[in-house]
Parts: C-alpha cells; structure tokens; sequence
C-alpha cells in the first residue's frame, strides 16, 4: 500500500516535470528551425555530370534523395506563402 503511495507522488512530480522540460525542448527546436528556413536559394548541385560520377553505383538512389528534397524545399516555400515557382 505504501509503495503505492510511493509511485503515485513520484508520478504527480515527475510528469509535470517531464511535460515542461519537452516544451522547453521543443520551442528550442521550433526556434532552431526558424533560423534555418531563412535559406538563401542557391544551387548546391551545379554539375550533373559530376554529382553522377561521385555517386558512383548509387545514382538511382542520389536521384530520390535530390527530389525528395526539391519537394520538401518547394512545399516550405508554399507553406510559407512565398510559392512563386516561376
């Protein structure tokens, strides 16, 4: 019975605790990621021929990982309201 007590008061103190460290966590994050959506648009990748030859036998993949990118770049930019894509 006193072990149940016991946890109880560990969980009422513990909890709150957990709840407000993860908020604090997560404005830190939300503020991190503020800082970086205020990209400049450059164009990272400016030789195709090159960026096939560093991959390798992994173009296929490069290619996915490079378009799943443009996407997310360009849907940020829409969320954002700044979606001229012209």
């Amino acid at each position: 019975m006193k072990s149940e007590k016991t946890i109880t008061w560990v969980l009422l103190l513990v909890l709150p605790l957990g709840f407000a460290g993860i908020w604090r966590l997560q404005h830190g994050i939300d503020a991190q990621r503020a800082s970086l959506s205020q990209e400049r648009d450059d164009v990272l990748l400016r030789s195709g021929k090159l960026v096939k030859a560093m991959s390798l036998e992994y173009a296929p993949l490069l290619a996915d990982i490079y378009w799943t990118r443009v996407v997310q770049y360009y849907g940020n930019k829409h969320v954002r309201g700044q979606a001229n894509l012209e």
